[in-house]
């Protein structure tokens, strides 16, 4: 795997799910035992497309984070695109904390305007 340059864009594709967002019995499937991380992130970094991943999985929640290859979108058949309603976040130059405080807020912001909170 190559470095990338700091100020290189970055496609990270998130996802999760947690007490909020699902019932017990969905989380439960969601859920990775300690024992199977390892082989679900071998599993997720072998696939093409994704360059890295990590996978946070606690007992209310699970959250999945994929940097994926750049080449993807540009790929002829099935190219990967973001959804009509996706979100761009610019995190160039962000410390990793700073990353994560930003997406959650737009989370929180996406979840009021739906009346969620």
């Amino acid at each position: 795997m190559r470095l990338r340059h700091p100020y290189e864009r970055m496609h990270l594709f998130a996802f999760g799910i947690n007490h909020k967002t699902a019932p017990v019995a969905i989380r439960e499937q969601a859920a990775f035992a300690p024992e199977r991380l390892p082989a679900a992130l071998e599993d997720l970094t072998t696939r093409a497309g994704i360059d890295e991943a990590a996978i946070l999985s606690t007992c209310n929640r699970t959250e999945v984070y994929c940097r994926l290859d750049q080449d993807d979108s540009q790929r002829a058949v099935a190219p990967l695109k973001p959804a009509p309603d996706a979100v761009r976040v610019d995190t160039s130059g962000l410390a990793l904390d700073e990353v994560v405080e930003r997406l959650a807020a737009e989370v929180e912001k996406r979840l009021r305007a739906r009346g969620v909170r």
